[in-house]
């Protein structure tokens, strides 16, 4: 699976714009249906002439009661899910035991696995900027600092 390149859309593929773009207009439409009657609901309890047609459109204000109780019990048990998720994942995190903290590694080891002299290295710890000189085989032959 290729990753989106979320920066730069223009190096997307065309089937990847199309996606993303069709994503953004279900959750839009997903946010639409379920806001709308609520805002209905609450114009029509505010006395505003044009939501309480909208309310006899829908099957009046028993109808919108009841749908608000499903969004209510939807909304519940999305946050139930998503608290059930989260401590999920930080029981499993705590109970990784295989991974170990990564050991510091020393000025003696970066000198021994990169053949640097010590006083070279120092030097580009304590500077801004390093400049690494490669050989044919990846080999790090210089440092220059500035």
């Amino acid at each position: 699976m290729t990753e989106l390149v979320i920066n730069a859309p223009d190096l997307q593929t065309f089937q990847q714009r199309l996606v993303a773009a069709l994503l953004a207009v279900t959750g839009w439409l997903l946010w639409s249906y379920i806001f709308f009657p609520l805002v209905t609901l609450s114009c029509w309890l505010v006395d505003n002439d044009v939501c309480s047609q909208w309310v006899n459109f829908a099957g009046g204000y028993l109808q919108l009661q009841r749908m608000l109780d499903i969004y209510l019990q939807t909304i519940a048990a999305l946050s139930l899910l998503w608290a059930i998720w989260l401590s999920y994942n930080s029981i499993r995190r705590r109970l990784r035991t295989g991974k170990q903290e990564p050991a510091c590694i020393g000025i003696e080891d970066l000198c021994q696995e990169f053949q640097l002299p010590r006083d070279a290295l120092a030097r580009c710890r304590e500077s801004r900027y390093t400049t690494l000189r490669f050989d044919s085989k990846g080999r790090i032959i210089s440092l220059e600092t500035d």
